[in-house]
């Protein structure tokens, strides 16, 4: 039996969906240094005046230790008000006053952990999903538990338009894939990769 990944957790504050998926891969491309492919997702905090959003990024086969001292370092560097938490260390300002709060961290950390809520940009099988391909293919090929359709139901050979950016959520231990219709009678992601300014906070 293998493991568990490392989850690291960083919060530097990020505002919105666009800004916290740019935090998210600039994250994944310091921390991936281990042999499985990392598992990245975003979370929604409460910590502090202003909500704000968190990067965590689960590291199969990851050394702690060589962690900490390289891709938790490079972050810091990059981000120096960054708060981050690795296994049982962390490092960072205690709350938002001054930068990232390695309680908000540790909160994406254990949401991540646990599967209870969190939007994953990176996942199993999420390299495979662009262009347009199967809808059927999302839950045989990927991660991704279940597809639940907005409106309509539609029948299983359905084909889905990943406009290259496929954001499926925890909710209870499942990851699920919200899409919807567009033009065309196929499926979209029902995030947008281009939100408007009114949905791209949250």
């Amino acid at each position: 039996m293998s493991a568990p990944a490392l989850v690291v957790g960083v919060d530097v504050l990020s505002e919105t969906l666009r800004e916290v998926d740019e935090v998210a891969d600039h994250v994944r491309r310091l921390l991936e240094h281990a042999p499985g492919t990392a598992v990245v997702a975003t979370h929604l905090s409460r910590c502090g005046p202003v909500p704000h959003l968190t990067v965590s990024v689960a590291l199969p086969g990851a050394d702690p230790e060589a962690v900490w001292r390289g891709g938790v370092a490079a972050v810091r560097q990059r981000w120096p008000r960054a708060a981050v938490c690795c296994g049982p260390r962390s490092t960072g300002p205690s709350s938002t006053s001054g930068g990232g709060s390695v309680l908000a961290a540790a909160q994406g950390v254990a949401a991540h952990v646990g599967r209870t809520s969190g939007r994953l940009v990176q996942f199993p099988g999420s390299l495979g999903l662009t262009g347009t391909v199967p809808l059927a293919r999302v839950v045989a090929q990927t991660a991704v538990d279940r597809v639940e359709v907005l409106g309509a139901p539609c029948p299983d050979d359905v084909l889905l338009r990943t406009r290259e950016h496929v954001r499926p959520t925890w909710r209870g231990g499942e990851l699920v894939l919200v899409v919807e219709h567009a033009a065309g009678g196929v499926l979209v992601p029902f995030e947008s990769p281009t939100p408007t300014p009114c949905c791209a906070d949250h």
